[in-house]
């Protein structure tokens, strides 16, 4: 009975120590005036979904279709990739509208990539296929300049979108900056009693043991 609530007791202590993983930011709020935005995680993606460039690619070539790819959680650092290669057969193909990066407690947006050397330089799933075309990321064109803003308000950071449809990949990445999780002052004060039961459990036995010996 004793090794019993002993174990107990060291098993509680041991979950209050490990600090609990902050939930990771989601999109929300996908909304579209001409085209589609498609979210899609690619830290599950097998196969040619891990291809964003080649002909092959489930995302290559898609008429008025953008998506956003849920990267990756990598440490403190978690990454969506804003997407849209069309067709070269359709030059004026366009996606406009908004989405939501809803950011956990603790989160904070980072850095906004859109130029072709920001974005090949945080290329960071290993496994997937990302364009290296020099024109990569938001541009002016024929078919008119590639637009974006973001406003933050709270922990909700909203993302306005008009990309138009050319030769190159238009993409942006933004990096969520995740908070290192502390314990709060009621988990170390419970930490702090489950380590005096575990102490006084341990002397108990240890005076039991020494009165039948």
């Amino acid at each position: 009975m004793k090794s019993r609530l002993l174990s107990s007791i060291v098993a509680i202590g041991f979950a209050l120590v490990v600090p609990h993983v902050a939930s990771a930011a989601t999109i929300v709020n996908i909304s579209t005036t001409a085209g589609s935005l498609t979210p899609v995680d690619l830290t599950t993606a097998t196969g040619p979904a891990l291809n964003l460039v080649n002909a092959s690619s489930p995302y290559q070539n898609n008429l008025n279709r953008a998506f956003i790819f849920n990267e990756s959680v990598i440490g403190r650092l978690q990454s969506f990739l804003l997407h849209f290669d069309d067709a070269p057969a359709n030059p004026q193909g366009r996606v406009t509208g908004s989405f939501g990066i809803q950011l956990a407690q603790g989160e904070t947006l980072g850095a906004v990539s859109q130029t072709s050397a920001q974005l090949i330089a945080t290329d960071r799933l290993a496994g997937v296929l990302y364009s290296t075309n020099g024109n990569r990321g938001l541009e002016a064109n024929g078919n008119g300049a590639d637009i974006l803003s973001v406003t933050l308000n709270g922990l909700l950071a909203t993302v306005n979108f008009d990309l138009r449809a050319n030769q190159a990949v238009d993409n942006v990445r933004f990096d969520i900056n995740r908070a290192a999780v502390v314990p709060e002052p009621a988990t170390w004060l419970m930490m702090l009693a489950g380590f005096g039961l575990m102490g006084g459990a341990l002397r108990r036995r240890r005076r039991i043991q020494v009165a039948y010996s």
